[in-house]
C-alpha cells in the first residue's frame, strides 16, 4: 500500500509531448520508452513520464504542468477531506492502470497534485524534490496537514519544509507577486541538472522565470518548450544540510566530517574498539530517526522492512564485536 503523505511519482501532461521530449533527453540525458505514456529513465531506473495533454484539461485551458503523486490509505476519504476543505476533485477517484485507485485535487488555491492508493507505484522510488508555489501560504497549510497529516516548518525566506512521517518530501515556496509566479498556483518537481545546464536551458528551447533559495541550494524555476514549470538545481549546488534560506545563504562548516575522520584515526593509532562501536550506534539511531539507511544503496523502512531491520542487526552485532574484541 502507498506511504500515506508521501510522494510517489511525477508526470508532465504536454500540449506537444514529441517536442519536449528531446528537450528533457537534452536537459537530463534521459531515455524514452513507450508513446502514449512515456516512460523516462535514468540509467535504469524510471525517473518520470511525459504523456499528451488529456482533452479535459486541453478544453479547460490549462497549460502544461508537471503532475506530483502522492499516497494516501484511502482514496474516497482523501476525496471527502478534500472537498470540505475546500478542495477541488477534477477527476476520480478512478482505477488506475496496474492497480489501485487514484484521483487529481486542486487545493482551494487551484494547484492541482493526484492521490494514490495503491501498491502499483512503489518501488518506482521517485527521488525528486517537489515543492508547492502559491502565494498564500496560510491558505492552504490546513488544508494539507488534514489530507495528508503533514507538519509545515517556520516560515524561512518564504520557504517552509513539510515534514510526513519523519521525512521531509518536499517545501512549500510562497511567491505572492504574480509576475513571478505566473498566473497559476502549482506543484513543481525538482530536478538535478549537470554544471552548466541553467545556462543551456533557452538553446534547448526553455527559459529561466527567477532564481529561488531552496532548503537543497539555489535553483531556478524554469519553463520548458511547452511552457511547463519545473524548477533546477545544478549538480554541485550547496546541499541542503548546510543551506540557510536567506539571500546571503552560505555553507557551514562541515565540522562533523571532521571530528569523524579525527575519530578513524584516533581508533587506527589507539586500536580503540570503543569509537567502531560509537560508529555503529549513531548509524542505528540516525536510521531509527530517518526510517532508512544505507548500504551500497538506499534501504528505507518501509518498502524493504525486513532487509532495514537486518542491516541494523547486523551494524549492532559488528558494534558489539568491536567492544568485546577491539582487534577484530
Amino acid at each position: 500500500m502507498a506511504r500515506h503523505g508521501q510522494f510517489l511519482w511525477c508526470d508532465l501532461s504536454s500540449y506537444r509531448p514529441k517536442e519536449t521530449r528531446p528537450f528533457y533527453t537534452d536537459l537530463f540525458g534521459w531515455r524514452f520508452s513507450g508513446d502514449d505514456y512515456a516512460m523516462a529513465t535514468a540509467g535504469t531506473a524510471p525517473v518520470a513520464a511525459i504523456f499528451e495533454m488529456p482533452q479535459k484539461f486541453q478544453d479547460m485551458g490549462l497549460p502544461s504542468f508537471w503532475m506530483s503523486y502522492i499516497g494516501v490509505r484511502d482514496a474516497d476519504a482523501a476525496v471527502e477531506t478534500a472537498t470540505a476543505l475546500g478542495g477541488k476533485v477534477e477527476v476520480g477517484p478512478l482505477p488506475f492502470d496496474g492497480g489501485g485507485r487514484f484521483a487529481l485535487i486542486r487545493d482551494p488555491l487551484g494547484a492541482g497534485f493526484t492521490i494514490y492508493e495503491g501498491d502499483a507505484l512503489e518501488g518506482r522510488g521517485n527521488r525528486l524534490g517537489h515543492t508547492l508555489v502559491v502565494s498564500d501560504a496560510a491558505a492552504v497549510m490546513p488544508f494539507y496537514t488534514a489530507l495528508f497529516d503533514w507538519r509545515f516548518g517556520e516560515d524561512r525566506g518564504g520557504t517552509r519544509m513539510i515534514e510526513a512521517g519523519g521525512r521531509t518530501p518536499a517545501h512549500l515556496h510562497e511567491i505572492p507577486d504574480e509576475r513571478v509566479r505566473g498566473k497559476e498556483q502549482f506543484w513543481a518537481v525538482l530536478f538535478q541538472g549537470a554544471r552548466g545546464s541553467t545556462a543551456r536551458l533557452p538553446e534547448l528551447g526553455g527559459s529561466v522565470e527567477t532564481e529561488l533559495t531552496l532548503p537543497e541550494g539555489a535553483a531556478v524555476m524554469a519553463r520548458d518548450p511547452d511552457q511547463a514549470a519545473f524548477l533546477l538545481l545544478e549538480d554541485g549546488a550547496a546541499a541542503s544540510a548546510g543551506v540557510t534560506l536567506s539571500a546571503s545563504s552560505s555553507v557551514s562548516p562541515p565540522w562533523r566530517a571532521w571530528i569523524a575522520l579525527g575519530l578513524i584515526a584516533l581508533a587506527l593509532a589507539t586500536g580503540w574498539g570503543w569509537i567502531t562501536t560509537v560508529f555503529f550506534a549513531i548509524w542505528i539511531v540516525m536510521a531509527l530517526r530517518d526510517r532508512a539507511t544505507f548500504l551500497f544503496e538506499i534501504i528505507e523502512q518501509d518498502r524493504r522492512p525486513t532487509l532495514f531491520w537486518t542491516t541494523l542487526a547486523v551494524f549492532a552485532l559488528l558494534g558489539v564485536l568491536s567492544l568485546v574484541y577491539p582487534g577484530l
